[in-house]
């Protein structure tokens, strides 16, 4: 365990909010063409909200559904939120399954493995990826706070991984 070297907190930080940004931008384009191929009429809507048609067709459900807008009501937010989650959970098993890393440790250079240097078994990128999907602020300060210089979340002590610099 000694020969490698850990990432640190800042790389991490990058590298999971590069795997946000690109899940975000996924997650729009998916609802806005949802929403764009959705067979239903919607002239009498948009009669009634843009009588002039100055917004073109499609604009006002689209904004309505990626903007937070004092008009949102907390539904709508959760709802936004809990939507993406899955996607942020099945993008990060899919990468580190299948490459061994995601595209924002790949650009920060840090990858997840076990203790012992072998590969991460699904099991652990399972435990991992649901804290980080889930409890990550959680995971991370009790980690900070509990195993000070390791730079280890709770649960990669958990699962027996370390993030490290390739």
């Amino acid at each position: 365990m000694s020969e490698f070297k850990r990432a640190s907190w800042s790389r991490r930080f990058i590298a999971y909010t590069i795997d946000n940004i690109i899940v975000e931008l996924f997650w729009i384009v998916l609802i806005i063409a949802i929403v764009g191929l959705t067979p239903i009429d919607r002239s009498d809507v948009f009669d009634i909200i843009d009588p002039e048609n100055e917004l073109g067709f499609g604009n006002e459900e689209i904004g309505q559904i990626l903007t937070l807008e004092p008009s949102s009501s907390a539904g709508d937010i959760i709802f936004g939120y809990a939507s993406v989650v899955p996607f942020r959970f099945l993008y990060w098993v899919y990468f580190e399954k299948t490459r061994g890393q995601t595209i924002g440790k790949r650009m920060m250079q840090i990858k997840t493995i076990k203790i012992d240097g072998s590969d991460q078994d699904i099991g652990s990128i399972i435990i991992l990826n649901a804290c980080k999907t889930s409890l990550i602020p959680f995971d991370v300060l009790f980690g900070v706070l509990f195993f000070r210089g390791k730079k280890e979340r709770v649960s990669n002590r958990f699962t027996n991984t370390i993030v490290v610099s390739e």
